[in-house]
């Protein structure tokens, strides 16, 4: 079913029906299989932690639209509803502001959404420790910074330099 379509129709029921509109319907999974879990976690961290500048990727955490993107990757792979993916930001307004992500949101499993945002931290707080921590920083460029240290070693034991320090020493 389109969203556009469900929302109509929850209004309809909240007009006609004392219960309002049966949201559970609409639900496909209860429960993303583990490597799933953390395909998706790793593709929205991935999607909503780096900007580009200059044709080089810079990690910059986006924190507001990493909710935004796993909210929508929710009702995306745990329901079956269909939107338009040109047209996310509008389709998430549309959900908030007619009450039905609320409806939707609470069929999801707690278990999952728990589990999943448990996980997003963890992979966002991974990703900031292997890329920005100095630990990592000097793992992945030990070679180049040996290399760097060999040839200042190098320059520094050439005689007329070991001369010009012993000069400015004094």
């Amino acid at each position: 079913m389109r969203i556009e379509e469900l929302i109509e129709r929850s209004n309809e029921a909240r007009k006609y029906k004392k219960d309002g509109y049966d949201f559970s319907r609409h639900i496909k999974m209860k429960y993303m299989p583990y490597s799933k879990k953390c395909a998706l976690v790793k593709s929205i961290v991935d999607s909503t932690s780096y900007e580009e500048v200059n044709g080089k990727k810079y990690y910059k955490r986006d924190t507001a639209n990493m909710l935004f993107v796993f909210t929508m990757q929710l009702i995306a792979n745990y329901t079956d509803l269909e939107f338009d993916k040109d047209k996310v930001v509008q389709t998430y307004d549309a959900l908030m502001e007619s009450g039905v992500m609320n409806g939707l949101m609470t069929q999801i499993p707690e278990e999952e959404i728990s589990l999943l945002r448990g996980m997003l931290d963890m992979h966002r707080d991974d990703v900031e420790l292997n890329t920005r921590s100095l630990i990592s920083f000097f793992e992945t460029k030990a070679d180049a910074i040996k290399i760097a240290m060999d040839s200042i070693n190098h320059v520094l034991e050439k005689p007329e330099v070991q001369a010009k320090i012993e000069e400015l020493v004094k």
